[in-house]
């Protein structure tokens, strides 16, 4: 079949063979743009790591703070297990003794993420979580207590006029995330 098509446009006038030879690509582009999916990919792949102890695991530095920790190899939830995220600010205790409104952003978790994350906070107390955007450290949230209600509140080490652009990101890639499943 090929090569029939080969003849005849080779026996044609270069002109319609050019004509020929350009439809048919604009016809397989056409096709194979027709079963490719459209839904573009998430801003962010979003995972959340624990605290490695003893200075096991992979090091790392925060961007702000320059602070180096070490956190395990494998995340314990990534952006599957968001449900939703929204910006939000909690009230901190300073070292001085006093308190302070501090930027943050919450993560609502499906039941699923729910789980690993009161058992990851059960068994970790004492240590940290840390959320990477794109394979690098953005945030960092102490682990004081088991969270079991299913909301993470993470402070992201970006100025805080910034917070906003990253909230919208990762809602958008949240919601490409969840077109991309259903598709």
């Amino acid at each position: 079949m090929q090569a029939m098509t080969m003849n005849f446009i080779r026996r044609t006038h270069p002109r319609h063979a050019r004509f020929l030879g350009v439809t048919f690509l604009a016809l397989f582009t056409l096709f194979g743009s027709a079963c490719h999916n459209n839904t573009p990919l998430p801003k962010y792949v979003t995972e959340f790591y624990l605290e490695s102890p003893n200075e096991s695991g992979i090091a790392f530095t925060m961007p702000q703070s320059h602070l180096t920790f070490h956190r395990m190899t494998d995340p314990f939830l990534d952006l599957s297990a968001v449900t939703g995220v929204e910006s939000g600010h909690v009230t901190v205790n300073l070292p001085d003794g006093t308190t302070e409104q501090k930027a943050c952003v919450f993560f609502f978790l499906n039941d699923d993420g729910r789980q690993r994350l009161n058992m990851a906070t059960g068994s970790n107390q004492q240590r940290r979580i840390f959320v990477y955007f794109n394979e690098k450290p953005m945030g960092v949230r102490f682990i004081d207590q088991p969270i079991d209600s299913g909301q993470l509140f993470v402070f992201l080490e970006v100025p805080d006029k910034e917070l906003p652009d990253y909230i919208a990101d990762l809602k958008e890639s949240i919601k490409r995330l969840k077109d991309l499943k259903n598709k």
